[in-house]
Protein backbone atom coordinates (compact mmCIF):
# COMPACT_ATOMS: atom_id res chain seq x y z
CA UNK A 1 0.00 0.00 0.00
CA UNK A 2 1.48 3.34 -1.12
CA UNK A 3 0.20 5.91 1.37
CA UNK A 4 2.43 8.92 0.69
CA UNK A 5 1.94 9.42 -3.03
CA UNK A 6 -1.40 11.23 -3.20
CA UNK A 7 -2.97 12.93 -0.22
CA UNK A 8 -5.99 11.19 1.21
CA UNK A 9 -5.64 8.11 -0.99
CA UNK A 10 -3.93 4.73 -0.76
CA UNK A 11 -2.63 3.10 -3.93
CA UNK A 12 -2.32 -0.67 -3.77
CA UNK A 13 0.56 -2.02 -5.84
CA UNK A 14 1.43 -5.62 -6.66
CA UNK A 15 5.16 -6.13 -6.03
CA UNK A 16 6.04 -8.11 -9.15
CA UNK A 17 9.63 -6.88 -9.02
CA UNK A 18 10.15 -9.44 -6.25
CA UNK A 19 9.81 -12.38 -8.65
CA UNK A 20 12.98 -14.53 -9.03
CA UNK A 21 13.86 -12.90 -12.36
CA UNK A 22 13.09 -9.44 -11.02
CA UNK A 23 9.92 -8.73 -12.99
CA UNK A 24 6.31 -9.51 -13.80
CA UNK A 25 7.51 -11.36 -16.92
CA UNK A 26 8.47 -14.43 -14.87
CA UNK A 27 4.82 -15.46 -14.89
CA UNK A 28 4.53 -15.40 -18.66
CA UNK A 29 7.88 -17.13 -19.11
CA UNK A 30 6.81 -20.07 -16.97
CA UNK A 31 3.39 -20.39 -18.64
CA UNK A 32 4.86 -20.22 -22.16
CA UNK A 33 7.43 -22.94 -21.49
CA UNK A 34 4.99 -25.11 -19.51
CA UNK A 35 2.39 -24.97 -22.29
CA UNK A 36 5.00 -25.62 -25.00
CA UNK A 37 6.02 -28.83 -23.22
CA UNK A 38 2.39 -29.92 -22.79
CA UNK A 39 1.69 -29.39 -26.51
CA UNK A 40 4.85 -31.23 -27.51
CA UNK A 41 6.27 -28.13 -29.20
CA UNK A 42 9.32 -28.16 -26.91
CA UNK A 43 11.46 -31.04 -25.70
CA UNK A 44 14.11 -31.34 -23.02
CA UNK A 45 17.47 -30.17 -24.31
CA UNK A 46 15.99 -28.16 -27.19
CA UNK A 47 17.12 -24.52 -27.32
CA UNK A 48 14.62 -21.76 -26.59
CA UNK A 49 15.03 -18.31 -28.14
CA UNK A 50 13.15 -15.08 -27.52
CA UNK A 51 13.45 -11.38 -28.25
CA UNK A 52 13.42 -9.42 -25.03
CA UNK A 53 14.05 -6.07 -23.41
CA UNK A 54 15.61 -8.09 -20.59
CA UNK A 55 12.71 -8.98 -18.33
CA UNK A 56 11.15 -11.82 -20.32
CA UNK A 57 14.66 -13.05 -20.97
CA UNK A 58 15.44 -13.23 -17.26
CA UNK A 59 12.27 -15.19 -16.61
CA UNK A 60 12.97 -17.52 -19.53
CA UNK A 61 16.56 -18.05 -18.41
CA UNK A 62 15.40 -19.21 -14.97
CA UNK A 63 12.65 -21.51 -16.25
CA UNK A 64 14.73 -23.01 -19.04
CA UNK A 65 17.69 -23.67 -16.77
CA UNK A 66 15.48 -25.62 -14.38
CA UNK A 67 14.01 -27.74 -17.19
CA UNK A 68 17.20 -28.39 -19.12
CA UNK A 69 16.75 -26.15 -22.13
CA UNK A 70 19.48 -23.76 -23.32
CA UNK A 71 18.10 -20.23 -23.56
CA UNK A 72 19.17 -17.57 -26.05
CA UNK A 73 18.05 -13.98 -25.44
CA UNK A 74 18.00 -11.68 -28.45
CA UNK A 75 18.06 -8.10 -27.20
CA UNK A 76 18.63 -4.64 -28.62
CA UNK A 77 21.98 -3.15 -27.69
CA UNK A 78 20.00 -0.09 -26.53
CA UNK A 79 18.76 -1.91 -23.44
CA UNK A 80 20.76 -1.31 -20.29
CA UNK A 81 24.05 -3.09 -19.68
CA UNK A 82 22.63 -4.22 -16.34
CA UNK A 83 20.07 -6.33 -18.20
CA UNK A 84 22.79 -8.11 -20.14
CA UNK A 85 24.59 -8.88 -16.89
CA UNK A 86 21.43 -10.31 -15.31
CA UNK A 87 20.74 -12.52 -18.32
CA UNK A 88 24.26 -13.91 -18.42
CA UNK A 89 24.31 -14.46 -14.66
CA UNK A 90 21.11 -16.51 -14.98
CA UNK A 91 22.68 -18.71 -17.63
CA UNK A 92 21.38 -17.19 -20.85
CA UNK A 93 23.34 -16.68 -24.05
CA UNK A 94 22.82 -13.08 -25.18
CA UNK A 95 22.72 -11.95 -28.81
CA UNK A 96 22.74 -8.16 -29.16
CA UNK A 97 21.09 -6.49 -32.14
CA UNK A 98 21.68 -3.02 -33.51
CA UNK A 99 19.29 -0.14 -32.92
CA UNK A 100 17.41 1.09 -35.97
CA UNK A 101 16.02 4.37 -34.67
CA UNK A 102 16.50 4.30 -30.90
CA UNK A 103 19.31 5.45 -28.64
CA UNK A 104 20.92 3.84 -25.57
CA UNK A 105 18.29 3.51 -22.83
CA UNK A 106 15.49 4.23 -25.31
CA UNK A 107 14.56 1.15 -27.33
CA UNK A 108 11.89 1.70 -29.99
CA UNK A 109 9.33 -0.58 -31.57
CA UNK A 110 11.51 -0.91 -34.65
CA UNK A 111 14.49 -1.90 -32.49
CA UNK A 112 12.38 -4.52 -30.72
CA UNK A 113 10.89 -5.83 -33.99
CA UNK A 114 14.37 -6.23 -35.46
CA UNK A 115 15.40 -8.30 -32.43
CA UNK A 116 12.35 -10.43 -33.16
CA UNK A 117 13.45 -10.99 -36.75
CA UNK A 118 16.87 -12.12 -35.57
CA UNK A 119 15.28 -14.46 -33.01
CA UNK A 120 13.05 -16.05 -35.66
CA UNK A 121 16.02 -16.66 -37.95
CA UNK A 122 17.99 -18.17 -35.07
CA UNK A 123 15.11 -20.53 -34.30
CA UNK A 124 14.91 -21.70 -37.90
CA UNK A 125 18.63 -22.28 -38.22
CA UNK A 126 19.09 -24.03 -34.85
CA UNK A 127 15.87 -26.04 -34.41
CA UNK A 128 15.06 -23.80 -31.44
CA UNK A 129 11.66 -23.05 -29.96
CA UNK A 130 10.72 -19.40 -30.55
CA UNK A 131 8.70 -18.25 -27.53
CA UNK A 132 7.07 -15.34 -29.43
CA UNK A 133 5.74 -13.40 -26.44
CA UNK A 134 3.82 -10.92 -28.58
CA UNK A 135 1.61 -13.56 -30.20
CA UNK A 136 1.77 -16.46 -27.75
CA UNK A 137 -1.57 -16.75 -25.90
CA UNK A 138 0.20 -18.40 -22.96
CA UNK A 139 1.63 -15.00 -22.00
CA UNK A 140 -1.85 -13.63 -21.48
CA UNK A 141 -3.09 -16.85 -19.87
CA UNK A 142 -0.39 -16.50 -17.21
CA UNK A 143 -1.99 -13.31 -15.91
CA UNK A 144 -5.55 -14.57 -16.32
CA UNK A 145 -4.56 -17.67 -14.32
CA UNK A 146 -2.43 -16.02 -11.63
CA UNK A 147 -2.16 -12.22 -11.48
CA UNK A 148 -5.88 -11.55 -11.77
CA UNK A 149 -6.92 -14.20 -9.23
CA UNK A 150 -4.25 -13.09 -6.76
CA UNK A 151 -5.45 -9.48 -6.89
CA UNK A 152 -9.07 -10.56 -6.56
CA UNK A 153 -8.39 -12.95 -3.68
CA UNK A 154 -6.39 -10.36 -1.75
CA UNK A 155 -8.48 -7.30 -2.59
CA UNK A 156 -12.02 -8.06 -3.82
CA UNK A 157 -12.95 -4.43 -3.05
CA UNK A 158 -10.93 -3.37 -6.13
CA UNK A 159 -12.61 -0.67 -8.22
CA UNK A 160 -9.87 0.02 -10.78
CA UNK A 161 -6.76 -1.65 -12.23
CA UNK A 162 -3.93 0.28 -13.92
CA UNK A 163 -1.14 -1.21 -16.06
CA UNK A 164 1.31 -0.13 -18.73
CA UNK A 165 1.44 -2.14 -21.95
CA UNK A 166 4.37 -3.82 -23.68
CA UNK A 167 3.31 -7.15 -25.11
CA UNK A 168 -0.03 -6.53 -23.42
CA UNK A 169 -0.04 -9.75 -21.40
CA UNK A 170 -0.29 -8.23 -17.94
CA UNK A 171 -3.08 -5.81 -18.80
CA UNK A 172 -5.15 -8.06 -21.06
CA UNK A 173 -4.96 -11.22 -18.95
CA UNK A 174 -5.49 -9.49 -15.62
CA UNK A 175 -8.27 -7.17 -16.78
CA UNK A 176 -10.13 -10.01 -18.47
CA UNK A 177 -10.18 -11.98 -15.23
CA UNK A 178 -11.14 -9.00 -13.08
CA UNK A 179 -13.99 -7.95 -15.36
CA UNK A 180 -15.37 -11.47 -15.33
CA UNK A 181 -15.49 -11.23 -11.54
CA UNK A 182 -16.92 -7.71 -11.50
CA UNK A 183 -17.76 -5.90 -14.78
CA UNK A 184 -17.81 -2.58 -12.90
CA UNK A 185 -14.02 -2.67 -12.33
CA UNK A 186 -12.36 0.00 -14.46
CA UNK A 187 -9.27 -1.19 -16.35
CA UNK A 188 -6.85 1.54 -17.34
CA UNK A 189 -3.96 1.38 -19.83
CA UNK A 190 -0.75 3.40 -19.45
CA UNK A 191 1.29 4.66 -22.43
CA UNK A 192 4.27 7.01 -22.93
CA UNK A 193 2.80 10.32 -24.04
CA UNK A 194 4.82 10.55 -27.27
CA UNK A 195 4.23 6.93 -28.28
CA UNK A 196 0.56 6.64 -27.30
CA UNK A 197 -0.53 4.60 -30.32
CA UNK A 198 -3.54 3.12 -28.52
CA UNK A 199 -4.85 6.47 -27.29
CA UNK A 200 -4.05 8.76 -30.20
CA UNK A 201 -3.14 6.56 -33.16
CA UNK A 202 -0.04 8.72 -33.55
CA UNK A 203 3.61 8.27 -32.59
CA UNK A 204 5.22 11.66 -32.03
CA UNK A 205 8.49 10.02 -30.99
CA UNK A 206 9.29 6.30 -30.54
CA UNK A 207 11.95 7.09 -27.93
CA UNK A 208 11.23 7.11 -24.19
CA UNK A 209 12.83 5.80 -21.00
CA UNK A 210 10.32 3.08 -20.11
CA UNK A 211 12.22 0.01 -21.33
CA UNK A 212 10.13 -3.03 -22.21
CA UNK A 213 6.88 -1.12 -22.78
CA UNK A 214 5.24 1.43 -25.05
CA UNK A 215 6.81 0.22 -28.28
CA UNK A 216 4.52 2.33 -30.44
CA UNK A 217 2.69 -0.57 -32.07
CA UNK A 218 -0.64 -2.16 -31.29
CA UNK A 219 -0.10 -5.48 -29.49
CA UNK A 220 -1.35 -8.34 -31.71
CA UNK A 221 -3.89 -9.55 -29.14
CA UNK A 222 -5.13 -6.10 -28.13
CA UNK A 223 -8.87 -5.50 -27.88
CA UNK A 224 -9.90 -1.86 -27.65
CA UNK A 225 -12.97 -2.71 -25.61
CA UNK A 226 -10.82 -4.05 -22.76
CA UNK A 227 -9.67 -0.53 -21.76
CA UNK A 228 -11.98 1.86 -19.94
CA UNK A 229 -9.41 4.64 -20.11
CA UNK A 230 -5.89 5.30 -21.39
CA UNK A 231 -3.54 7.54 -19.41
CA UNK A 232 -0.32 8.94 -20.87
CA UNK A 233 2.85 9.82 -18.94
CA UNK A 234 5.96 11.83 -19.75
CA UNK A 235 9.58 10.83 -19.16
CA UNK A 236 9.99 13.62 -16.59
CA UNK A 237 6.93 12.48 -14.65
CA UNK A 238 8.15 8.91 -14.71
CA UNK A 239 11.67 9.78 -13.52
CA UNK A 240 10.32 11.88 -10.66
CA UNK A 241 7.86 9.24 -9.49
CA UNK A 242 10.37 6.40 -9.73
CA UNK A 243 12.74 8.34 -7.47
CA UNK A 244 9.88 9.08 -5.07
CA UNK A 245 9.04 5.39 -4.84
CA UNK A 246 12.64 4.65 -3.87
CA UNK A 247 13.17 7.54 -1.48
CA UNK A 248 9.74 7.86 0.12
CA UNK A 249 8.48 4.28 0.01
CA UNK A 250 11.69 2.24 0.04
CA UNK A 251 10.72 0.58 -3.25
CA UNK A 252 13.68 0.34 -5.63
CA UNK A 253 11.73 -0.26 -8.82
CA UNK A 254 12.12 0.55 -12.50
CA UNK A 255 10.61 3.17 -14.76
CA UNK A 256 7.63 1.04 -15.78
CA UNK A 257 6.58 0.91 -12.13
CA UNK A 258 7.00 4.67 -11.90
CA UNK A 259 4.86 5.09 -15.01
CA UNK A 260 2.13 2.94 -13.52
CA UNK A 261 2.02 4.96 -10.32
CA UNK A 262 2.03 8.31 -12.17
CA UNK A 263 -0.91 7.12 -14.25
CA UNK A 264 -2.70 5.82 -11.16
CA UNK A 265 -2.40 9.26 -9.54
CA UNK A 266 -3.72 10.94 -12.69
CA UNK A 267 -6.65 8.54 -12.84
CA UNK A 268 -7.52 9.16 -9.19
CA UNK A 269 -7.40 12.91 -9.75
CA UNK A 270 -9.87 12.50 -12.64
CA UNK A 271 -12.04 10.07 -10.69
CA UNK A 272 -11.98 11.15 -7.02
CA UNK A 273 -14.80 8.75 -6.08
CA UNK A 274 -12.48 5.77 -6.67
CA UNK A 275 -11.02 4.50 -3.40
CA UNK A 276 -9.70 1.01 -4.11
CA UNK A 277 -7.19 0.97 -6.97
CA UNK A 278 -4.44 -1.49 -7.88
CA UNK A 279 -1.39 -1.18 -10.11
CA UNK A 280 1.77 -3.18 -10.84
CA UNK A 281 5.37 -2.58 -9.76
CA UNK A 282 6.74 -4.28 -12.86
CA UNK A 283 10.46 -4.67 -12.30
CA UNK A 284 13.44 -3.85 -10.11
CA UNK A 285 15.55 -0.73 -10.35
CA UNK A 286 18.68 -2.89 -10.42
CA UNK A 287 18.08 -3.45 -14.14
CA UNK A 288 18.55 0.22 -15.05
CA UNK A 289 21.76 2.17 -15.68
CA UNK A 290 20.51 5.55 -14.45
CA UNK A 291 18.60 4.70 -11.26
Amino acid sequence: ALDRIIEGKIIHAKAEYMQPGGSVKDRAAYQIIKDAYERGDLKKGQPVVEMTSGNMGAGMAIVCKQLGNPFIAVMSEGNSVERRKVLKALGAEVILTKQLDGTPGMVTGKDFAYAGEVAIEYAKENNAYFADQLNNPSGFAAHYNTTGPEIWDDFPEIEAFVSIIGSGGTFIGTSQFLKEKNPAIKCVVVEPENAAILKTGVIKSPQHIIQGTGYGFIPPQWEKSSADDIITVSDDEVREMTLRLSQEQGLYVGYSAGANVVATVKYLEKNPAIKNIVTILCDTGYKYSDL
